[in-house]
């Protein structure tokens, strides 16, 4: 039997050892990733509302109110609350403030700690207002709101999302957009909140539709997707699955809620190498993005040492067959040098990333004992005679992983990657962008095609072999998206260098998951080969 020693190393017969590789190689075992964390955003909070109530008028000569809000829903509250409520102005006039509170008092002027909304009147904006031993009117924490003070309706949101930030949103009525956000403002010490207090100098409004929910924070449509309290481990893996509203949003990656200029980054997109970027705020991927994105991303995360990490992403663009997907190849550096336990990304641009997205951190040291491995083994499957190699029916998970390697009985064609549901799909639903040794560029993609991988061939010896590794997002709803490499022998010996491809598809498809993936030859048969699939919720 297999006996797993110390780093990961096995002690077993070639067989045993063949069926522990892979992620998760035998369920029980000791090491592999390890999910650290993960956000994803959701319009609403979990569970039911801890505290309701309905319509409350107030005139111009109405000071305010006060509701304490642990007596309503039983409990102090915790470090991560929501708070929604209607809000109908019919005049305004001087300051207005809603916020939640340590202590029983309508004014502004009293120190306090506080997280609220400010509705100014001198010079008429919003702002969000957050007191650690100050009154609301000079709070240490804030942020200013494009929007600007009208008779109108809003629909607010107050958000302590940690112990250590806080937002206000703006949404729609069905809470489904955003119209703005103050994104997640770093806060400390805001301790003992308790009373949702109104204070009111001089305007006529109506609030309604209030509701509260304790220890639950909505985080839909926001700009920050943000993942704490990491564990110490060597090496982190990191997946991004991030949801457009239809206007343009950015990727950006920061470290343990660094926002100083630590960072620096070197980009491919489309094939194109652009400068490289030093001492920016944040390590950017990507902007203007308009559609669905997937990235996969890797960091080396030794203590005392700058942080090194690479990250590859595929956009969706143009929904459909027809228009193919777009790439970027990020590799940037952390200039900390403390342990990574926050990874953030953050939209730079106008739009909002929508309920649904989410970043999923995982861990991995040489020395893990746990047996909590995040990539589970679907479907492995060697070569029996033919030129395919089916994985057969596995059982659908939203990431996937995807690993295979193969022998051809000779120099002509080339490797083919179908997906599909039940049954692979021959179809021309498929859309390619590529890079093969630099020669081919990625402005001359793909589309309409019936496969994932590009049309490469070996360039050279009879019988060449190949080995790829792709990761898929699989969602049902969206376009499955593809990031894939794949190299290919070429030539025997070390006097002939191999082929490199580095390929983004999408299978366009919205209504299934992929539950079944063939790899198969164009012409001529495979003389050996294997098909490995992983996956993970």
């Amino acid at each position: 039997m297999v006996e797993w020693l110390a780093g990961n190393r096995i002690r077993g017969t070639n067989a045993e050892r063949t069926s522990t590789t892979g992620f998760n190689p035998v369920a029980g075992v000791t090491g592999g990733w390890k999910e650290l964390g993960r956000t994803t955003l959701s319009n609403t909070p979990t569970g039911t509302a801890d505290y309701t109530a309905g319509s409350t008028s107030y005139g111009t000569g109405d000071s305010g109110s006060a509701v304490d809000l642990q007596t309503q829903v039983g409990s102090t509250l915790g470090n991560s609350w929501t708070l929604r409520f209607k809000l109908t102005m019919t005049s305004k006039a001087n300051n207005l403030i809603f916020m939640v509170q340590d202590i029983n008092t309508i004014d502004e002027t009293t120190t306090r700690d506080g997280i609220g909304l400010r509705q100014t009147a001198s010079t008429s904006y919003y702002d969000l207002e957050g007191c650690n031993g100050t009154a609301p009117t000079g709070g240490q924490y804030d942020h200013r709101f494009t929007t600007t003070p009208a008779i109108d309706t809003k629909y607010v949101q107050i958000t302590r999302v940690s112990e250590t930030s806080a937002s206000i949103q703006f949404w729609n009525s069905t809470y489904t957009t955003v119209s703005e956000s103050s994104d997640n403002i770093p806060i400390a010490d805001i301790t003992n909140l308790r009373y949702f207090v109104i204070y009111n100098n001089g305007s006529a409004f109506t609030i309604d539709e209030v509701s509260f929910w304790n220890n639950s924070a909505s985080t839909g449509a926001s700009d920050t997707i943000d993942v704490s309290s990491l564990a110490d481990k060597r090496y982190l893996m990191f997946l991004l699955d991030s949801r457009s509203n239809g206007t343009a949003i950015s990727t950006t990656w920061k470290a343990n809620g660094s926002t100083g200029n630590e960072y620096s980054f070197r980009r491919n997109h489309d094939g194109t190498e652009t400068d490289a970027n030093t001492q920016p705020s944040a390590a950017t991927s990507w902007t203007s993005i308009v559609t669905n994105a997937f990235g996969v991303g890797y960091a080396a995360n030794m203590s005392g040492k700058e942080k090194l990490f690479l990250e590859h992403e595929v956009y969706q663009n143009t929904a459909g067959a027809n228009a193919a997907p777009t790439r970027t190849e990020n590799a940037f550096k952390w200039s900390g040098t403390d342990v990574i336990d926050q990874l953030t990304m953050h939209n730079s641009s106008s739009g909002d990333i929508v309920s649904g997205s989410e970043l999923v951190v995982l861990g991995f040291d040489p020395d893990d004992t746990h047996t909590t491995n995040f990539w589970e083994e679907l479907a492995s499957v060697d070569w029996s005679s033919g030129g395919s190699i089916s994985s057969g029916t596995f059982t659908p998970k939203k990431y996937l992983c995807v690993q295979g390697w193969y022998k051809n009985a000779a120099d002509t064609g080339y490797l083919q990657l179908r997906v599909g549901n039940s049954t692979v799909d021959p179809n021309p639903n498929y859309a390619n962008r590529y890079n093969h040794n630099g020669t081919i560029p990625d402005p001359t993609p793909e589309t309409g095609n019936n496969i994932i991988l590009p049309n490469v061939t070996n360039t050279s010896a009879s019988g060449a072999n190949g080995f790829f590794n792709s990761f898929i997002i699989n969602n049902a709803s969206n376009e499955k998206l593809v990031i894939n490499h794949h190299v290919l022998r070429g030539g025997s010996g070390a006097g002939s260098a191999p082929d490199r491809v580095e390929c983004v598809s999408k299978w366009a498809n919205t209504s299934n998951q992929i539950n079944i993936i063939e790899m198969l030859r164009n012409t001529n048969n495979f003389t050996a080969g294997q098909i490995k699939v992983w996956g993970s919720d």
